[in-house]
Protein backbone atom coordinates (compact mmCIF):
# COMPACT_ATOMS: atom_id res chain seq x y z
CA UNK A 1 0.00 0.00 0.00
CA UNK A 2 1.29 3.44 -0.93
CA UNK A 3 -0.48 6.75 -0.60
CA UNK A 4 -0.38 10.41 0.28
CA UNK A 5 -2.27 12.53 2.78
CA UNK A 6 -3.04 16.22 3.35
CA UNK A 7 -4.69 17.73 6.40
CA UNK A 8 -5.68 20.93 8.20
CA UNK A 9 -7.08 21.53 11.67
CA UNK A 10 -10.51 20.07 10.90
CA UNK A 11 -10.27 18.00 7.73
CA UNK A 12 -7.98 15.66 5.87
CA UNK A 13 -7.89 13.72 2.64
CA UNK A 14 -5.73 10.92 1.38
CA UNK A 15 -5.44 8.07 -1.07
CA UNK A 16 -3.92 4.64 -1.06
CA UNK A 17 -3.11 2.06 -3.73
CA UNK A 18 -4.31 -1.43 -2.80
CA UNK A 19 -3.70 -4.80 -4.42
CA UNK A 20 -5.63 -8.07 -4.37
CA UNK A 21 -3.75 -11.25 -5.21
CA UNK A 22 -5.24 -14.66 -5.97
CA UNK A 23 -2.91 -17.48 -4.90
CA UNK A 24 -3.24 -21.15 -5.79
CA UNK A 25 -2.81 -22.75 -2.37
CA UNK A 26 -1.45 -25.96 -3.91
CA UNK A 27 1.22 -24.46 -6.15
CA UNK A 28 1.70 -21.24 -4.14
CA UNK A 29 1.67 -19.36 -7.45
CA UNK A 30 -0.20 -16.17 -8.20
CA UNK A 31 -3.04 -16.87 -10.65
CA UNK A 32 -4.83 -13.53 -10.62
CA UNK A 33 -4.89 -10.07 -9.18
CA UNK A 34 -6.53 -6.69 -9.08
CA UNK A 35 -5.54 -3.14 -8.16
CA UNK A 36 -7.60 -0.47 -6.44
CA UNK A 37 -7.42 3.21 -5.50
CA UNK A 38 -8.91 4.00 -2.09
CA UNK A 39 -9.69 7.62 -1.22
CA UNK A 40 -10.77 8.92 2.16
CA UNK A 41 -11.71 12.33 3.52
CA UNK A 42 -12.02 13.08 7.24
CA UNK A 43 -14.37 15.82 8.43
CA UNK A 44 -14.03 16.72 12.11
CA UNK A 45 -16.33 18.98 14.13
CA UNK A 46 -14.82 21.61 16.43
CA UNK A 47 -18.06 21.89 18.37
CA UNK A 48 -19.27 18.32 18.34
CA UNK A 49 -17.89 14.95 19.27
CA UNK A 50 -19.28 13.63 15.98
CA UNK A 51 -17.03 13.20 12.96
CA UNK A 52 -17.23 11.38 9.66
CA UNK A 53 -15.35 10.12 6.64
CA UNK A 54 -16.32 10.19 2.96
CA UNK A 55 -14.74 7.37 0.97
CA UNK A 56 -14.45 5.82 -2.47
CA UNK A 57 -12.94 2.62 -3.79
CA UNK A 58 -12.17 2.29 -7.52
CA UNK A 59 -11.04 -0.92 -9.16
CA UNK A 60 -8.30 0.01 -11.60
CA UNK A 61 -7.48 -3.39 -13.14
CA UNK A 62 -7.93 -7.14 -12.85
CA UNK A 63 -6.44 -10.26 -14.44
CA UNK A 64 -6.63 -14.03 -14.25
CA UNK A 65 -8.81 -15.50 -11.52
CA UNK A 66 -9.62 -12.13 -9.93
CA UNK A 67 -13.26 -12.34 -11.01
CA UNK A 68 -16.67 -11.46 -9.57
CA UNK A 69 -15.05 -9.40 -6.84
CA UNK A 70 -16.95 -7.86 -3.94
CA UNK A 71 -15.61 -5.24 -1.51
CA UNK A 72 -16.40 -3.96 1.97
CA UNK A 73 -14.93 -1.01 3.89
CA UNK A 74 -14.63 -0.44 7.65
CA UNK A 75 -13.00 2.48 9.50
CA UNK A 76 -12.38 2.18 13.22
CA UNK A 77 -10.57 3.85 16.09
CA UNK A 78 -7.46 1.89 17.01
CA UNK A 79 -8.25 2.77 20.62
CA UNK A 80 -11.61 1.00 20.65
CA UNK A 81 -12.72 3.01 23.67
CA UNK A 82 -12.61 6.24 21.58
CA UNK A 83 -15.31 5.46 19.03
CA UNK A 84 -17.27 2.68 17.39
CA UNK A 85 -16.33 1.32 13.97
CA UNK A 86 -18.31 2.35 10.91
CA UNK A 87 -18.93 0.69 7.54
CA UNK A 88 -18.85 2.75 4.35
CA UNK A 89 -21.66 0.73 2.79
CA UNK A 90 -23.83 -2.20 3.78
CA UNK A 91 -22.05 -5.52 3.62
CA UNK A 92 -19.88 -6.29 0.60
CA UNK A 93 -20.76 -4.77 -2.75
CA UNK A 94 -19.86 -5.96 -6.26
CA UNK A 95 -17.02 -4.11 -7.95
CA UNK A 96 -15.36 -4.42 -11.36
CA UNK A 97 -12.65 -2.74 -13.39
CA UNK A 98 -13.55 0.93 -13.89
CA UNK A 99 -16.28 0.87 -11.24
CA UNK A 100 -16.16 3.04 -8.12
CA UNK A 101 -17.96 2.39 -4.85
CA UNK A 102 -18.86 5.48 -2.81
CA UNK A 103 -19.83 5.70 0.84
CA UNK A 104 -18.99 7.11 4.22
CA UNK A 105 -18.62 6.31 7.90
CA UNK A 106 -19.97 8.12 10.95
CA UNK A 107 -18.34 8.16 14.36
CA UNK A 108 -19.00 9.59 17.82
CA UNK A 109 -16.29 10.25 20.37
CA UNK A 110 -17.25 8.35 23.51
CA UNK A 111 -15.84 11.09 25.77
CA UNK A 112 -14.57 8.74 28.42
CA UNK A 113 -12.03 11.35 29.51
CA UNK A 114 -11.49 15.11 29.22
CA UNK A 115 -8.91 14.84 26.44
CA UNK A 116 -8.14 11.84 24.25
CA UNK A 117 -5.87 11.35 21.28
CA UNK A 118 -6.40 8.38 19.02
CA UNK A 119 -5.62 7.03 15.58
CA UNK A 120 -7.78 5.29 13.02
CA UNK A 121 -7.42 2.24 10.82
CA UNK A 122 -9.31 1.35 7.66
CA UNK A 123 -9.85 -2.23 6.52
CA UNK A 124 -10.83 -2.91 2.91
CA UNK A 125 -11.88 -6.51 2.30
CA UNK A 126 -11.97 -7.76 -1.31
CA UNK A 127 -13.01 -11.31 -2.14
CA UNK A 128 -13.76 -13.20 -5.35
CA UNK A 129 -16.40 -15.87 -5.85
CA UNK A 130 -15.31 -19.23 -4.45
CA UNK A 131 -12.12 -17.80 -2.96
CA UNK A 132 -10.94 -17.79 0.64
CA UNK A 133 -9.69 -14.59 2.25
CA UNK A 134 -6.20 -14.85 3.70
CA UNK A 135 -5.64 -11.23 4.68
CA UNK A 136 -7.64 -8.00 4.13
CA UNK A 137 -5.96 -4.74 3.14
CA UNK A 138 -5.51 -2.19 5.94
CA UNK A 139 -4.13 1.32 5.98
CA UNK A 140 -3.71 4.16 8.45
CA UNK A 141 -3.14 7.89 7.97
CA UNK A 142 0.35 9.11 8.99
CA UNK A 143 1.18 9.34 12.68
CA UNK A 144 0.96 13.14 12.68
CA UNK A 145 -2.74 12.79 11.82
CA UNK A 146 -3.75 11.64 15.28
CA UNK A 147 -7.25 12.90 16.11
CA UNK A 148 -7.74 14.64 19.45
CA UNK A 149 -11.14 15.14 21.01
CA UNK A 150 -11.68 17.11 24.20
CA UNK A 151 -14.28 18.71 26.42
CA UNK A 152 -12.01 21.28 28.04
CA UNK A 153 -11.15 23.85 25.34
CA UNK A 154 -14.50 25.59 25.43
CA UNK A 155 -16.55 25.21 28.58
CA UNK A 156 -18.43 21.91 28.57
CA UNK A 157 -18.71 21.50 24.78
CA UNK A 158 -16.87 18.70 23.02
CA UNK A 159 -15.08 18.71 19.70
CA UNK A 160 -12.30 17.12 17.68
CA UNK A 161 -9.28 18.40 15.72
CA UNK A 162 -5.98 17.33 14.21
CA UNK A 163 -3.79 18.96 16.90
CA UNK A 164 -0.49 18.71 15.02
CA UNK A 165 -1.76 21.27 12.50
CA UNK A 166 -1.26 24.77 13.95
CA UNK A 167 -4.24 26.95 12.90
CA UNK A 168 -4.03 30.58 11.76
CA UNK A 169 -6.05 33.45 13.20
CA UNK A 170 -6.94 35.65 10.23
CA UNK A 171 -7.79 39.27 11.01
CA UNK A 172 -9.07 41.83 8.52
CA UNK A 173 -7.13 45.07 8.34
CA UNK A 174 -10.06 47.37 9.04
CA UNK A 175 -9.44 49.13 12.35
CA UNK A 176 -6.67 50.31 14.66
CA UNK A 177 -6.56 47.15 16.74
CA UNK A 178 -5.70 45.20 13.61
CA UNK A 179 -3.10 47.80 12.62
CA UNK A 180 -1.47 47.34 16.02
CA UNK A 181 -1.18 43.59 15.38
CA UNK A 182 0.12 44.03 11.81
CA UNK A 183 2.77 46.56 12.82
CA UNK A 184 3.90 44.43 15.76
CA UNK A 185 4.22 41.28 13.68
CA UNK A 186 6.44 43.14 11.23
CA UNK A 187 8.63 45.22 13.51
CA UNK A 188 9.05 43.36 16.81
CA UNK A 189 12.26 41.34 16.84
CA UNK A 190 10.51 37.97 17.23
CA UNK A 191 7.93 38.66 14.50
CA UNK A 192 5.38 36.94 16.71
CA UNK A 193 2.78 34.92 14.81
CA UNK A 194 4.33 35.42 11.35
CA UNK A 195 4.58 31.95 9.81
CA UNK A 196 7.75 31.45 7.82
CA UNK A 197 9.34 34.60 9.25
CA UNK A 198 8.92 34.61 13.01
CA UNK A 199 7.86 32.62 16.04
CA UNK A 200 4.45 31.08 16.75
CA UNK A 201 2.23 32.20 19.57
CA UNK A 202 0.95 29.73 22.17
CA UNK A 203 -2.22 29.97 24.20
CA UNK A 204 -2.32 30.95 27.86
CA UNK A 205 -5.61 29.38 28.99
CA UNK A 206 -5.56 30.58 32.61
CA UNK A 207 -7.70 33.74 32.77
CA UNK A 208 -6.06 34.84 36.01
CA UNK A 209 -2.62 34.67 34.40
CA UNK A 210 -3.89 36.59 31.37
CA UNK A 211 -5.21 39.34 33.61
CA UNK A 212 -1.91 39.51 35.46
CA UNK A 213 -0.06 39.69 32.12
CA UNK A 214 -2.18 42.64 31.06
CA UNK A 215 -1.56 44.48 34.29
CA UNK A 216 2.21 44.07 34.09
CA UNK A 217 2.46 45.42 30.55
CA UNK A 218 -0.28 48.03 30.70
CA UNK A 219 1.28 49.71 33.72
CA UNK A 220 2.22 53.30 34.43
CA UNK A 221 4.22 53.43 31.19
CA UNK A 222 0.88 53.83 29.44
CA UNK A 223 -0.94 57.13 29.73
CA UNK A 224 -4.03 57.90 27.67
CA UNK A 225 -3.57 59.91 24.51
CA UNK A 226 -6.24 62.65 24.26
CA UNK A 227 -6.16 62.40 20.45
CA UNK A 228 -7.35 58.76 20.56
CA UNK A 229 -11.07 58.40 21.37
CA UNK A 230 -11.63 56.19 24.42
CA UNK A 231 -7.93 55.31 24.38
CA UNK A 232 -6.90 51.95 25.82
CA UNK A 233 -3.71 49.94 26.20
CA UNK A 234 -3.67 47.33 23.45
CA UNK A 235 -0.95 44.80 24.32
CA UNK A 236 0.85 42.62 21.79
CA UNK A 237 1.68 39.76 22.00
CA UNK A 238 -1.77 39.14 23.44
CA UNK A 239 -2.16 38.80 27.20
CA UNK A 240 -3.81 35.40 26.62
CA UNK A 241 -0.58 33.97 25.18
CA UNK A 242 2.60 32.67 26.75
CA UNK A 243 4.45 35.32 24.74
CA UNK A 244 2.86 38.25 26.57
CA UNK A 245 5.53 40.74 27.54
CA UNK A 246 4.87 39.90 31.18
CA UNK A 247 5.70 36.23 30.64
CA UNK A 248 8.87 37.31 28.86
CA UNK A 249 9.87 39.16 32.02
CA UNK A 250 9.05 42.58 30.54
CA UNK A 251 6.93 45.52 31.64
CA UNK A 252 5.45 48.51 29.88
CA UNK A 253 8.71 50.47 29.78
CA UNK A 254 10.31 47.67 27.74
CA UNK A 255 7.67 47.68 25.00
CA UNK A 256 7.43 49.69 21.81
CA UNK A 257 4.63 52.24 22.16
CA UNK A 258 2.74 53.33 19.06
CA UNK A 259 -0.41 55.16 17.99
CA UNK A 260 -1.90 53.29 15.02
CA UNK A 261 -4.49 54.96 12.82
CA UNK A 262 -6.81 53.94 10.02
CA UNK A 263 -7.63 56.99 7.86
CA UNK A 264 -10.66 57.05 5.59
CA UNK A 265 -8.52 56.21 2.54
CA UNK A 266 -8.01 52.66 3.87
CA UNK A 267 -4.25 53.01 4.34
CA UNK A 268 -3.03 52.75 7.90
CA UNK A 269 -0.49 55.01 9.51
CA UNK A 270 1.53 54.57 12.69
CA UNK A 271 2.91 57.29 14.90
CA UNK A 272 5.95 56.19 16.87
CA UNK A 273 5.53 57.25 20.48
CA UNK A 274 8.45 55.55 22.25
CA UNK A 275 10.91 52.62 22.17
CA UNK A 276 10.12 51.46 18.65
CA UNK A 277 13.41 49.73 17.84
CA UNK A 278 14.55 46.25 18.86
CA UNK A 279 11.58 45.47 21.12
CA UNK A 280 9.73 42.23 21.89
CA UNK A 281 6.34 43.68 22.85
CA UNK A 282 4.05 46.55 21.87
CA UNK A 283 1.68 48.91 23.62
CA UNK A 284 -0.78 50.36 21.12
CA UNK A 285 -3.00 53.40 21.76
CA UNK A 286 -6.25 51.93 20.43
CA UNK A 287 -9.92 52.84 21.07
CA UNK A 288 -11.31 50.48 23.67
CA UNK A 289 -13.97 49.01 21.37
CA UNK A 290 -11.40 48.10 18.72
CA UNK A 291 -9.09 46.69 21.37
CA UNK A 292 -11.93 44.47 22.58
CA UNK A 293 -12.71 43.42 19.02
CA UNK A 294 -9.29 41.83 18.64
CA UNK A 295 -9.65 40.11 22.00
CA UNK A 296 -13.05 38.78 20.99
CA UNK A 297 -11.65 37.43 17.72
CA UNK A 298 -8.89 35.66 19.62
CA UNK A 299 -11.32 34.11 22.10
CA UNK A 300 -13.60 32.85 19.31
CA UNK A 301 -10.60 31.51 17.43
CA UNK A 302 -9.47 29.52 20.45
CA UNK A 303 -12.92 27.95 20.77
CA UNK A 304 -13.56 27.35 17.06
CA UNK A 305 -10.19 25.62 16.64
CA UNK A 306 -10.06 24.02 20.08
CA UNK A 307 -6.68 25.56 20.85
CA UNK A 308 -5.66 24.19 24.23
CA UNK A 309 -3.19 25.59 26.74
CA UNK A 310 0.35 25.97 25.31
CA UNK A 311 -0.76 25.03 21.77
CA UNK A 312 0.80 26.87 18.85
CA UNK A 313 -1.00 29.10 16.38
CA UNK A 314 -0.18 31.70 13.72
CA UNK A 315 -1.56 35.07 12.68
CA UNK A 316 -2.40 36.72 9.38
CA UNK A 317 -3.68 40.27 8.93
CA UNK A 318 -5.23 40.82 5.51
Amino acid sequence: MVGQWYYTRLDACGSAKLTYDVIDTRTKKKIGGATFTAKQEYVLEAKSGSWKTDVSLKQESAWGEAKALRASWKTECIAASACAAGSAWQGSQPIATGKTLHGGTSHQWKAGQNIEGFRTKTTVTVLGAGQVLLSPATFEPPGKMTIRCDKTASGTSVGCVFPSFAPTLVLPLNHRGHVNVAWSMQYLTDHWGWEGKGSPLTREADDAVSQANRGKVCDSAFTKDPTVPDDSCDEFPFAATNQSGAQLGLSGKDCAQIRPDMPANGRYTVTYVNNTSGRRCTIGHVPNKENGSVGGSLSSFYQNNRVLNDEKFWLAVQ
